[in-house]
């Protein structure tokens, strides 16, 4: 049996749908379950231009102790 951590690895989950090994009902049940961290993400900005591009990342948030 493949374990549950590869079991819903999103790179392999239509593979594993496919040999049977996880439901569309089983894939929407485990995403229902996680927790929505987006609060906890940062954002950056790309921009593009001929072929080049630059990547900002905000000034790093020192953790308060």
């Amino acid at each position: 049996m493949i374990e549950q951590e590869l079991l819903f690895d999103k790179r392999i989950i239509e593979r594993n749908m496919k040999r049977g090994r996880l439901t569309k009902a089983q894939y929407a049940e485990h995403l229902a379950s996680l927790k929505d961290e987006a609060d906890k993400a940062d954002e950056i900005t790309v921009e593009v231009q001929e072929g080049e591009f630059r990547v900002e990342f905000p000034d790093p948030i020192e953790d308060e102790e």
